[in-house]
């Protein structure tokens, strides 16, 4: 939309009118007009090309007599110092053709708090007209067709269209604009624009101030939540990912207000999973590069808030609560324009164990987008001089994320190392050549290679010094370095190196708690468990190191559990070990493991089965399949009679079942019956294994069909006795299903 315009600014002498006028050239057309508010410090001239008002009560009035004089399309309110940056005016008002009638639109700005806030880490590029006028081309062409509904604004400037205007204006008569402040007609105007058409930014328009840096005013408890202004996308990309899809969407569809799956090539059935789930599934393409997969997922999303994960992630919290408090109006912009997100990583029972670190998965759709080939990272959309990279970021303990992905198995099933080994050399394409280099190590640590992620490790610790990266970067770079080359040494047990690269550590860390881990982990590596054991208790709760890793005491469990054991405690140790699996629903150890310190501890298994809450179900189940038959039978009953009669319980037991007597593969083909999953039947399962002998293949068909009538039974009982019409095998129907000899 385009049309012309009143502009109102104030004024209260000649020469800071002149200045005013100096930053507005080249800002108004020829069919705008400019309307003055004075104290009184300004004499009207006939040749003045602006008309003059006076600040008193009555301001309200004038302007709708103006208004009705000349009309225009639109009215727009300056700030005292405030001036505009190239095409702003016109990318401001344009915004209206998408907006409620009685909508206000307000611009960005480096001077100001809030969601307008722009942050520029150079000042010279909203002083010089020169750097300016360059600044305002690349602003505009990041930030062009972006509005956003609000809840807050400052002081600075605002647009409406003359019909809202109008309206407003009889509402902010004398009785309630009093004219002793300038600054009380933006606030009318946006408190009447949140309680009906609501308060926009349009971010492709940018101005500057040379007056006084305007704080943001909440005008809304919460930001209002249309339709097309929803509050949270969820956003994925993914590729043949039907074993973890529908979990993932299932677990993440409470918080968010529309999905969007970018498919990059899946030959399975994740798209028509994603689909029958309701999300918005984009048929893409793969081209080495996760950073700008990301973008093209990123470009169909429309929520205020993007919350990005994988499909082998889960999402937990009140979704209640998150939502709450991401419709909560920005005061702080560089503290609220993105969350940082406590990841749990599950790897299973291998190299390593699980641990958290934190990342950026949630931050504001108009400001963040993906950078780097591999392990992407969120940093400013626009990327220009003047601008500070990274977006600020708070810790968001609202939100929790459970990543599966490095598990051994699924690492082994989906060949991730080799994908990420070739990806991290193309990194260096994307991102900072030490950064790229980082990643590489991390990934070498990922696939085992234990040398050549140190060696990669200290390498970009030699490289540091004659680096141009930031302090932050720095410091990222040195704690995982170390991390890296400290975790190799522990785990190849080297801890005279260890001691060694420690000692480096402590005197470049500004968290000491992840060096006392390591230490610990130095200790036990050592056998000198009392110590180690000292060591661990003595971790915070929760700290987060430069490297985003999280320290705390729990993520220790299982060293503890080792100490613990190996001093002669294992009740302790087991009961260390079922109180975290009860609070936390995560076995860090074997079930097997646990099992067997229980045994020791003559704890009764019936107490493991209480203590299944909130467990991390595929990891956990999985785990029933390694144990002893038996055993694992027993603890899958005493869940089930608890009242779990979940459908990966019953998969668990179907399976375990195959392994187990004809009394136990009766009673859990019942209940698999009972729950719809008859099919599942671990009788009928048997007895078509043809690699079970002939008589136990007649007999698990035999008691299927007494108990259930089920006809595969029949059918797999019928072709035996076809074949094979022995009075052994005649006699074992007799006594189950007599009635099959009868037909027969």
């Amino acid at each position: 939309m385009s049309g012309s315009s009143i502009v109102v600014v104030f004024a209260d002498d000649r020469p800071q009118l002149k200045s005013v006028m100096g930053e507005l050239e080249g800002s108004l057309s020829q069919i705008d007009e400019l309307v003055v508010v004075n104290c009184g410090g300004i004499r009207a001239a006939k040749k003045d090309p602006f008309l003059l008002v006076p600040l008193d009560a009555n301001l309200p009035s004038q302007l709708a007599g103006i208004l009705g004089a000349r009309p225009k399309d639109f009215v727009v309110l300056l700030a005292p110092g405030v001036a505009g940056y190239g095409a702003w005016l016109s990318e401001l008002v344009s915004t209206f053709d998408k907006l409620p009638e009685d909508s206000v639109v307000v611009p960005r700005s480096a001077f100001c708090t809030g969601p307008q806030a722009v942050a520029i880490s150079d000042a010279s590029a909203v002083f010089s007209k020169q750097k300016r006028h360059r600044f305002s081309i690349d602003w505009i062409e990041n930030y062009r067709g972006f509005v956003t509904l609000e809840g807050a604004a400052s002081n600075l400037c605002l647009a409406v269209r003359s019909e809202g205007l109008q309206s407003g204006l009889k509402e902010l008569g004398p009785g309630v604009f009093k004219g002793e402040r300038y600054e009380d007609l933006f606030e009318g105007f946006f408190a009447l624009a949140a309680r009906s058409g609501g308060i926009y930014i349009s971010h492709g328009s940018l101005v500057s101030s040379k007056g006084k840096y305007m704080q943001a005013k909440p005008y809304l408890d919460q930001i209002p939540i249309r339709e097309d202004f929803p509050l949270v996308s969820g956003c994925l990309i993914v590729k043949n990912e039907e074993q973890y899809i529908g979990e993932c969407l299932k677990s993440l569809s409470d918080f968010v207000d529309e999905i969007v799956v970018y498919d990059t090539g899946s030959e399975d059935a994740t798209i028509e999973l994603a689909e029958a789930f309701g999300a918005k599934v984009i048929r893409g393409y793969w081209d080495d590069d996760f950073g700008a997969a990301r973008n093209r997922s990123l470009s169909h999303c429309k929520g205020r808030w993007i919350l990005w994960i994988d499909a082998d992630e889960r999402v937990l919290g009140d979704p209640t609560k998150v939502r709450a408090k991401l419709a909560e109006p920005v005061l702080r912009f560089s503290e609220s324009e993105c969350k940082q997100i406590k990841i749990r990583n599950f790897y299973g029972h291998g190299l390593f164990h699980s641990m958290s670190h934190v990342s950026m998965r949630i931050f504001l759709r108009i400001e963040g987008a993906f950078y780097g080939a591999l392990h992407e990272r969120v940093r400013r959309r626009a990327r220009f001089d003047f601008l500070f990279e990274d977006l600020g970021a708070n810790v968001f303990r609202e939100l929790t994320i459970d990543h599966l992905g490095y598990m051994n198995e699924a690492m082994t099933k989906r060949t991730k190392t080799e994908r990420n080994t070739e990806l991290a050399g193309k990194n260096f394409e994307v991102v900072s050549s030490l950064e790229a280099l980082m990643q590489q190590a991390r990934t070498y640590m990922f696939s085992g290679d234990l040398p050549t992620a140190r060696e990669t490790a200290i390498e970009v610790l030699n490289k540091l010094d004659d680096s141009a990266t930031s302090d932050s970067e720095r410091r990222w770079l040195e704690a995982t370095s170390f991390g890296l080359i400290l975790d190799s040494l522990i785990l190849e047990k080297n801890h005279e190196l260890a001691e060694q690269w420690l000692e480096k550590f402590e005197e470049k860390s500004y968290f000491m708690s992840r060096p006392m881990a390591f230490r610990a982990r130095i200790r036990l590596i050592q056998e000198r468990y009392s110590e180690a054991l000292a060591l661990f208790q003595s971790l915070p709760v929760s700290e987060i190191g430069n490297d985003g890793l999280e320290v705390a005491f729990d993520h220790y469990v299982p060293e503890m559990v080792e100490c613990l054991s190996q001093l002669g405690r294992p009740v302790e140790a087991a009961e260390l070990l079922l109180d975290f699996f009860e609070n936390d629903g995560v076995l860090d150890i074997h079930l097997g493991r646990l099992v067997e310190l229980m045994k020791e501890a003559a704890i009764p298994i019936s107490r493991l089965a209480r203590s299944v809450k909130n467990v991390r179900q595929e990891s956990f189940y999985a785990q029933f399949l390694q144990l002893e038959p038996k055993i694992a039978d027993g603890i899958l009953e005493q869940i089930y009679l608890g009242g779990d009669h979940s459908t990966i319980l019953l998969a668990t037991a179907a399976k375990v079942a195959l392994m187990l007597d004809l009394e136990r593969m009766l009673e859990w083909g019942a209940r698999l019956r009972m729950s719809g999953f008859g099919q599942f039947c671990p009788l009928v399962s048997r007895a078509g294994d043809p690699s079970v002998v002939e008589l136990d293949r007649v007999v698990y068909a035999a008691v299927a069909f007494g108990a259930f009538s089920d006809p595969r039974a029949k059918e797999i009982c019928l072709s035996i006795l076809a074949n094979n019409h022995t009075e052994e095998l005649i006699s074992a129907v007799s006594v189950y299903a007599p009635s099959l000899l009868l037909k027969s």
